[in-house]
């Protein structure tokens, strides 16, 4: 059973556990896109692209629409010209649900990732704070006696050449996944 706050009252203000779903927006890519709303966001307030569920298990709810199965439904409801979908859009998806036990079980493990994901990324960006202020004092000496300003091409050397006839892989760039073989 899931809750669809229809009225800008006080029901329609932000309660821990709450889903927040994004149905209208300019970029297609952020229709669907959601959030489980913790203790911090307890009595906000949401916009008119957003709606607010409420459900019995919000844990796993929410776990539901970080799938694949979910989004492949926001996809197929937005139409050639249409950024939105509707409340009753969402009351037309399917999912596959197992015992109300199982899927407690099932939102724990996959809150447990989903927090270690969290806290790798912090780190991550942590560590990444405190390697660029010394990364950008040693890659930006005051210029003196020992150090000069070059370009790169006096420093380096581009290199064209071709594989001739090796059985290399060929490899390109692209700028969501970096270096990828040619042929995937």
């Amino acid at each position: 059973n899931v809750y669809v706050s229809k009225t800008v009252a006080k029901e329609n203000l932000t309660q821990e556990g709450d889903i927040l779903v994004c149905v209208r927006n300019g970029s297609r890519n952020l229709i669907g896109k959601n959030c489980l709303i913790t203790s911090e966001g307890v009595g906000l307030a949401h916009g008119a692209f957003m709606t607010l569920f409420r459900a019995n298990n919000p844990d796993f709810v929410y776990q539901l629409l970080q799938t694949d199965r979910y989004y492949n439904q926001v996809r197929r409801n937005l139409g050639a010209t249409i950024n939105s979908i509707n409340t009753s859009d969402f009351y037309e998806f399917t999912f596959l649900l197992p015992p109300i036990a199982e899927q407690k079980k099932i939102a724990a493990i996959l809150r447990t990732w989903d927090d270690a994901i969290e806290k790798a990324k912090k780190a991550r960006t942590q560590k990444q704070k405190l390697f660029n202020t010394p990364r950008r004092y040693l890659t930006n000496p005051t210029l003196g006696e020992t150090v000069q300003e070059k370009n790169p091409s006096e420093i380096s050397t581009e290199i064209n050449r071709r594989n001739n006839g090796l059985d290399a892989p060929v490899m390109m760039i692209s700028s969501t996944q970096g270096f990828i073989r040619q042929d995937e």
